[in-house]
């Protein structure tokens, strides 16, 4: 068998895997590129400035440009573990991804990330609807970015938002003390949690989740109380925000059942019929 001298080479003349004698299941595709499979397109950018920029980016479309939103198969291998992913935790619950891939520096993972979301918002708005507000946010703050959000929609030319969805820790007691009381040492630890997860640095300018446990529970982060307050404080949210859809989290780590499960009865027995009243 005659091997291609795309196989063997780069464009460069450097020698290739196989030209070195290391062995690979399969055969090569004509050209010896990603883009040999039919469908995927591919774009990359090099910046090359001064001695000291050498980066650039490459920009992988499995399905093409016209059709991101369909999955396609997708694993997850660490050569070395070393460098920065998004978006790997998906891949392994799912066993699938969906639109564009980029590939570059470390440095630039964050830049990528957001530049995929904002192409992928002007050119397929359908698929940006898949969005859920901040679970762990001040209501103040919720306001100020679902205020950039409806700006956005109408500069590309989109309709009012039909859906504004939330996801919100709910804990629902006898009344707002005993309610505080009883789950606080579960929030504090799950907040705690947050920030060694770094989510506090990507918080606005101003906010943080380094603080006292009193001063977290004020500004809407999360709904605590009695059955009177908690229907109240879900109401605010409609009226600021618009909220149309509530995925409330019961349970946090640590928590016994039966407290999860008297939240969730009295929520549904107290709490939604007021709501609906």
């Amino acid at each position: 068998m005659t091997v291609t001298y795309s196989i063997v080479e780069t464009p460069t003349g450097k020698p290739r895997a196989r030209a070195l004698g290391i062995p690979f299941a399969g055969i090569a595709g004509p050209t010896n590129a990603l883009t040999d499979v039919p469908g995927v397109e591919v774009g990359y950018a090099t910046l090359i400035e001064g001695n000291d920029v050498r980066t650039g980016v490459t920009a992988i479309h499995p399905r093409g440009q016209v059709n991101p939103g369909d999955p396609c198969a997708a694993g997850v291998h660490s050569q070395n573990g070393n460098g920065e992913m998004t978006g790997v935790s998906w891949i392994e619950e799912s066993g699938t991804m969906a639109g564009p891939i980029a590939i570059t520096n470390t440095h630039a993972v964050g830049i990528a990330h957001a530049s995929i979301i904002r192409w992928t918002v002007k050119h397929h708005p359908d698929l940006a609807e898949a969005w859920l507000l901040n679970p762990h946010t001040r209501l103040d703050e919720l306001e100020r970015q679902l205020g950039l959000y409806h700006a956005e929609r109408e500069r590309c030319g989109l309709p009012p938002a039909a859906e504004i969805p939330i996801i919100k820790e709910l804990h629902v007691g006898t009344d707002d003390e005993s309610a505080m009381r009883a789950v606080r040492p579960f929030l504090e630890d799950k907040y705690k949690a947050y920030v060694q997860w770094g989510q506090s640095e990507v918080l606005p300018e101003g906010d943080t989740l380094r603080q006292a446990f009193e001063q977290l529970a004020e500004g809407g982060r999360f709904i605590v109380g009695g059955p009177e307050s908690c229907a109240r404080q879900v109401r605010e949210h409609v009226e600021r925000l618009g909220a149309t859809s509530f995925l409330f989290r019961f349970q946090w780590p640590g928590m016994p059942q039966e407290l999860v499960l008297s939240s969730m009865r009295r929520a549904a027995e107290e709490v939604f019929p007021l709501l609906r009243a």
